[in-house]
């Protein structure tokens, strides 16, 4: 189970876990008003709250607890090895030898960390949907969560557009089991705590079979490249009005919702987004050799 679905799973979550199926209705003093900004935060803040905890309860990631694990220096080293390799080569073209001699890790020492290339696209995803969670309230501050819903996947595309690199690490993650699983269960329990609200009724498995159907729609986009008779606008508003029919949101409500994501600038908040990643990548190891481990 990955970290963050764990996360995003626990008993304290903003959801009431009963026998059987799960009811996904938050509290209502939180999250009454879906538009709300105020409700936006709250559910950003409760899956933040809840990553934290699960890094508590678990002993893995997060600084305070890797600065106690002596092996957290060559683990960081090969998952910077790994990102920078990804981002500059492209991931069917970054072998894992070219990984280990790059990191100065023998391959035994590389299979120990991470049995395969898969293993290392699948903690990248992890950590960019965590990333991801800490930037979108900055990003799309006060904006309505449906808007945050629909901009994160404008953003994702947009970014895609920008960088072939970027898109095949996109396609290997939605075409491989782990990271596919991966994206469907952080996904869905993602769309739970932001658009929740919007379906008292529904539970976790009515979310989880929507995402089922919404993450086929976002890759079949995906993989269509633009060209001068379909270009990255058209891409994103075809992609979000067929997200937008899933939940029933009715047509006016989603040209406007479509609309105000059109009118960012997606390819600043695109270029923000992957330099933030690798940030926190660079952060990571900087705080852990200032402190000594």
């Amino acid at each position: 189970i990955s970290l963050l679905g764990l996360a995003l799973s626990l008993p304290h979550t903003p959801f009431y876990h009963t026998a059987g199926k799960v009811k996904s209705k938050p509290p209502k003093n939180i999250f009454q008003n879906p538009y709300s900004s105020v409700a936006f935060q709250a559910n950003i803040c409760y899956i933040k709250k809840n990553i934290w905890y699960a890094l508590q309860k678990t002993l893995k990631g997060g600084i305070a607890i890797a600065k106690k694990d002596p092996d957290f220096p060559t683990r960081q080293k090969l998952i910077e090895t790994a990102i920078s390799a990804f981002l500059e080569k492209g991931f069917a073209l970054t072998s894992y030898h070219m990984i280990s001699t790059a990191a100065g890790v023998g391959i035994s020492s590389l299979s120990n960390y991470f049995p395969s290339k898969e293993d290392l696209l699948l903690l990248l995803v992890e950590r960019m949907a965590g990333y991801q969670l800490e930037n979108i309230s900055e990003l799309f501050s006060g904006k309505p969560s449906l808007f945050a819903y629909c901009a994160e996947i404008a953003v994702e595309l947009t970014l895609c557009e920008q960088d072939d690199k970027a898109r095949e690490l996109y396609v290997a993650a939605y075409s491989l089991p782990k990271t596919l699983d991966f994206i469907k269960q952080f996904s869905y329990k993602k769309s739970m705590a932001l658009l929740g609200d919007r379906f008292p009724d529904w539970t976790e498995q009515d979310f989880y079979e929507i995402e089922i159907a919404t993450t086929a729609i976002v890759f079949g986009f995906l993989m269509e490249r633009c060209n001068a008779r379909f270009s990255v606008k058209q891409k994103i508003n075809r992609t979000l009005d067929n997200l937008l029919k899933l939940y029933d949101v009715g047509a006016e409500e989603r040209e406007e919702v479509i609309a105000q994501v059109l009118d960012l600038d997606l390819n600043d908040c695109a270029e923000k987004i992957m330099a933030w990643v690798l940030e926190k990548e660079r952060v990571k190891s900087a705080d852990y050799l200032q402190n000594g481990g």
